[in-house]
């Protein structure tokens, strides 16, 4: 997405931009992709800190729950890794109850919907910078409902699940520091588009923003201050400051 010459955002908790936005893509998959990435990133962060905690995580794929020690979740099969293949849920790759697929074949849906060939498919190879994570970020970014996601390294294959019933606090809104944080961190490391992810990330939160010129302030606790270059067409983050 090009940016504006200048828009003033005023943002409710938990907007989707996936939803909102008329000018974001959903037949580009790196454009899917990040706003998925924006939306989760917090609440990935948070869950890993207050659930997980280094505690070994167990499915039970008879009840269709994953296990935290003695902390247990409804369970979702986002998908299955093998030999450098990922396989949708929606192709039922284990044995789970029913309500176990469902979110896949909600993923599935939208793939069709929008004619995205990493959702559509059964199948899909791994490699060249498209890793499972990817597709379970999407997976889970995607759906209406709030999920969190983990892998679970079995003996011939990692699976990923996703899981719901989290307690509200770990989708709670980010501050400043924290979106600094993972802002730096993600833009290195991650291939997203920035202005994409950004936009989804304080959308999410619930932060209002504005743009002015090439640069957007938000207003957190502190406000943040973004400023973009053109990078072969596409906005990219530069320099970031908490003022």
């Amino acid at each position: 997405m090009a940016l504006p010459s200048g828009k003033k955002v005023n943002a409710e908790l938990h907007t989707s931009l996936l939803t909102t936005s008329k000018e974001l893509n959903c037949a580009s998959w790196k454009q899917v992709y990040s706003a998925c990435f924006g939306r989760i990133v917090g609440s990935q962060a948070t869950y890993r800190k207050v659930i997980c905690g280094g505690k070994p995580i167990t499915p039970s794929y008879a009840d269709g729950k994953v296990f935290f020690d003695d902390k247990h979740f409804p369970a979702q099969i986002l998908g299955v890794v093998s030999n450098k293949v990922w396989t949708w849920g929606f192709a039922h790759p284990i044995e789970a109850p029913d309500a176990c697929f469902q979110l896949a074949t909600e993923i599935q849906d939208f793939g069709r919907k929008f004619n995205l060939q990493p959702l559509k498919e059964s199948v899909q190879p791994l490699g060249k910078g498209f890793l499972a994570e990817h597709l379970a970020v999407t997976g889970v970014g995607i759906s209406k409902n709030f999920y969190c996601y983990c892998k679970i390294e079995e003996k011939d294959y990692d699976l990923y699940v996703a899981f719901s019933k989290l307690p509200s606090a770990v989708f709670n809104p980010v501050k400043a520091d924290t979106f600094f944080k993972l802002a730096a961190r993600s833009f290195p490391m991650f291939n997203v588009e920035h202005r994409t992810f950004v936009e989804s990330l304080l959308l999410w939160n619930g932060v209002s923003y504005e743009w002015k010129l090439k640069k957007l302030l938000a207003h957190f606790d502190e406000d943040i201050e973004l400023s973009f270059e053109d990078d072969d067409g596409i906005p990219r983050v530069f320099a970031m400051k908490i003022i």
